[in-house]
């Protein structure tokens, strides 16, 4: 995870043709290989590398290009963050899920939801409140159980029928007392809210 002269000449190398191409063109960064060293050190590195292709790109003339970095690992659930935070940026109704989220937890007295993409398990939109990264893994593990389940026990008459439908859910209760609900909103997203110390009687 540094900024070596061979990846930072080649992301030069990119960066600098499309922007050709495109002035007005976003670049999205994945830093791979983020395991096993602390997070003050992959903030500093984040920011370390920021900088030197920032001015890389400065001192080859473009000095108005957009680059976002995201740190990520094989080992979490961080690649899915990051894709999230990508695929967000080019949805144009976003503020107005995020809002229809924060009215559902402020109105319901849950603590986090999720709108997710069930097939590759990338959230679309979330609440106000930060994404917490065992919260996000957790979210992804049950998407995973729910669609197992619903393979194995679900409708078997129809083999073109998906497994998770319009009468998919689930509703887990975790050992702290925190309760996690999936609901399908329609063939391909699900919401995902969590409430702790709720009653299930």
């Amino acid at each position: 995870m540094s900024y070596q002269d061979e990846e930072g000449y080649q992301l030069n190398q990119t960066v600098t043709k499309a922007y050709k191409v495109n002035p007005r063109i976003k670049f999205e960064v994945f830093i791979h290989k983020v395991d096993g060293v602390s997070d003050d050190f992959k903030m500093e590195s984040q920011r370390d590398i920021h900088s030197r292709a920032t001015d890389d790109l400065a001192d080859a003339g473009l000095e108005g290009v957009h680059l976002s970095f995201h740190l990520t690992s094989i080992y979490d659930h961080s690649i899915f963050e990051a894709f999230s935070k990508v695929v967000q940026k080019l949805i144009p109704q976003l503020p107005t899920l995020e809002n229809l989220l924060n009215i559902f937890i402020s109105n319901s007295g849950i603590e986090k939801a999720f709108l997710f993409d069930v097939v590759s398990k990338i959230y679309i939109a979330t609440d106000c409140s930060p994404v917490d990264m065992q919260s996000y893994e957790l979210c992804c593990d049950m998407i995973d159980v729910v669609i197992d389940l619903s393979c194995i026990y679900g409708s078997k008459d129809d083999p073109d029928v998906p497994a998770f439908d319009n009468q998919s859910s689930s509703l887990i209760k975790m050992n702290n007392c925190t309760v996690l609900y999936l609901r399908e909103v329609n063939k391909f997203l699900a919401l995902r809210p969590s409430r702790k110390c709720l009653s299930l009687d």
